[in-house]
């Protein structure tokens, strides 16, 4: 899962939550990105920082 902030100019950060998904193919001996998705809900459910929270957290 993923969580990205944006800041307002007034100063405030609104989050927004998703999963990020990919699928990879090994192309001449070399693994390749041959598609990738974003989703902002799991099950017909939206994902919110509870989700967030309960997940494992990598920061980049």
């Amino acid at each position: 899962m993923a969580r990205v902030g944006v800041k307002a100019p007034s100063g405030a950060t609104d989050y927004f939550y998703g999963q990020f998904h990919i699928v990879l193919n090994k192309i001449d001996g070399r693994w390749k990105i041959v598609q990738d998705w974003n989703t902002a809900s799991i099950g017909g459910r939206p994902i919110t920082a509870s989700d967030f929270s309960r997940q494992p957290h990598t920061r980049f």
